[in-house]
């Protein structure tokens, strides 16, 4: 894929909504290639609740420069080494955990973006340029207006503050944490609970009052359907890992189901 180019971006420009995968299990070489044949958008590689360390994410971003997909990294700390790291390594765009105020999410567009829009230490001859020479004014400028900045929403904090994070220059996406700000608001994963269609309201709202794309993880149809009515323009879908559960759950109770019948013989 092309450094200048990205499908959410694209997806969303022409009117879309753009659709993804958390990648937290299998960080395979062929995992690239299965989501391409998937069609999804973009893929959000976890650090966060995952056991990919540095070299894994490294390595799972060039797989993924065989594709079209765009990917995030969703790193496990705000820490700027953390996320420029990511972004050296050839993420498109980051994703922070849990961003409570705007002060904070001033601190990760700092991370992610060149001077004069943030702090990001130069190292060109780096993944994210394919080791090639690059201008150096012109990448500069360019990688800041490409690079994707995605916040969580994923506590009350954050939910009363999402006005002032949304209005923040150079963050791109909010996005809801729905399993932590379901907790926070003392409803752990009613989804459907008008506390829970409430929040997500609001980040939508926010999300729109200032240009921002709203990003959320759907659980049922309905979900989607509500949420795409709402404005949300980038959608996950289920984990890697609960797919291939229930990949797996139903691929073992189909043969099990077919040997009974065989070995339960003719009925009496």
């Amino acid at each position: 894929m092309s450094q200048h180019q990205n499908p959410i971006r694209s997806v969303i420009g022409a009117g879309g909504v753009a659709v993804g995968m958390l990648i937290q299990e299998f960080g395979t070489r062929g995992i690239a290639k299965l989501m391409e044949y998937a069609g999804v958008d973009f893929v959000t590689i976890d650090m966060e609740h995952s056991a990919f360390g540095t070299d894994r994410v490294a390595d799972l971003l060039a797989f993924f420069k065989a594709t079209p997909i765009a990917t995030l990294v969703r790193v496990p700390d705000l820490a700027p080494h953390f996320i420029s790291g990511a972004l050296d390594a050839g993420a498109a765009g980051v994703q922070v955990a849990n961003v409570e105020n705007a002060e904070a999410a001033r601190a990760v567009v700092a991370a992610a973006k060149y001077p004069p829009m943030g702090r990001r230490g130069l190292g060109l001859i780096a993944a994210h340029t394919d080791f090639r020479p690059v201008d150096r004014a012109g990448y500069l400028r360019e990688a800041n207006e490409r690079t994707m900045v995605v916040v969580q929403i994923e506590s009350v904090a954050g939910l009363n503050n999402v006005a002032e994070i949304a209005a923040v220059d150079g963050v791109d996406v909010l996005s809801i944490g729905f399993g932590d700000l379901s907790h926070s608001l003392g409803i752990v994963g009613q989804l459907d609970h008008p506390l829970f269609k409430q929040a997500a309201e609001k980040v939508a709202a926010a999300c729109k009052r200032h240009g921002k794309v709203a990003k959320i993880h759907p659980h049922s149809d309905e979900q989607t359907r509500r949420y795409v009515a709402m404005g949300y323009r980038m959608l996950m879908c289920p984990i890697d890992a609960a797919i291939f559960r229930r990949g797996a759950k139903a691929a073992v109770d189909e043969v099990r189901a077919a040997v009974a019948s065989v070995t339960r013989g003719p009925a009496a």
